[in-house]
């Protein structure tokens, strides 16, 4: 890939911002949703465009793979949020609540069709497998804790395999994603990916608990309200969350050793964009 950093950004927001309402009849009031539906971190997306950078990915290909990362993950929110009653997302105000809880979910809904249309683009049919397969962890993990979660134990294990799938989904995508054609290192970059997103998912489980409500780009406090198992719930035991945390974010990269270049790119964005995140959600 030969886009430099700044540059292969901007051209991601401006080909997400084209594609999200394509071919929708609400093009004609683009300008009024768009603010609702604008780019946040963008963590995931990032990460697809940094691995690009070290394998053969095309331009074209890398920067359609991370634009369906970062539109799968942003219908997500726009579910979550009518889910889980947020009020702010991205210091705005959730969409939900400035277009009721229907619009949100059928935007949410069509935003993850035009997310498919565009990875089909790409021709990689074990792109749009590896997708399915991860869209549905991530949908199992949330049926359950919101259906059987009683019936579970309420321990470390189940802390993590929750987080694994609920949002280490989605990061392992995003990372499957910048492989390239080289089949050991997409599986290697799968499992890199599910460590990544879980330790995500547990620093963001700290920063709803801990976090400060009248600072923050989105509604806290979600979890002990629905009496979610998180991370917050060891604090103080014998398990250390952030140092868990932390051992996760460094076995991800140790698994991709025989890959020096990518392993290059990974510690890069770790370090440029991942770990700056997490560290602020630990700290609150």
């Amino acid at each position: 890939m030969v886009l430099d950093g700044t540059t292969e950004v901007k051209v991601l927001e401006s080909l997400i911002s084209k594609e999200l309402l394509k071919d929708s009849s609400l093009i004609s009031i683009k300008d009024e949703l768009i603010p609702f539906l604008g780019m946040g971190k963008m963590l995931r997306a990032q990460l697809t465009l940094r691995l690009g950078s070290a394998t053969d990915l095309s331009d074209e290909d890398c920067l359609k793979s991370a634009a369906t990362v970062e539109m799968v993950h942003l219908a997500s929110l726009l579910h979550d949020d009518v889910i889980d009653n947020g009020l702010v997302r991205r210091g705005k105000a959730a969409f939900w609540k400035e277009k009721g809880s229907t619009s949100a979910i059928l935007m949410g809904d069509y935003v993850l069709c035009r997310a498919f249309s565009m990875i089909s683009e790409v021709g990689n049919m074990a792109l749009m497998s590896t997708l399915i397969d991860m869209l549905q962890e991530v949908c199992n993990a949330e049926l359950e804790q919101e259906l059987i979660a009683e019936d579970l134990p309420c321990d470390w294990g189940q802390c993590l395999n929750v987080a694994r799938r609920k949002t280490g989904s989605l990061f392992a995508y995003a990372a499957y994603a910048g492989a390239g054609t080289d089949k050991r290192l997409a599986t290697a970059l799968l499992e890199s990916g599910f460590d990544l997103g879980t330790a995500y998912q547990l620093a963001d489980d700290l920063l709803d608990a801990n976090g400060d409500s009248a600072v923050s780009d989105k509604t806290l406090g979600q979890d002990a309200r629905q009496n979610k198992l998180t991370a917050a719930d060891f604090i103080g035991s014998d398990i250390d969350p952030a140092k868990e945390i932390y051992r996760l974010t460094r076995q991800a990269e140790s698994r991709l050793q025989e890959w020096g270049d990518v392993q290059g790119k990974w510690a890069e964005y770790v370090g440029e964009f991942f770990q700056p995140v997490v560290d602020g959600f630990i700290r609150g």
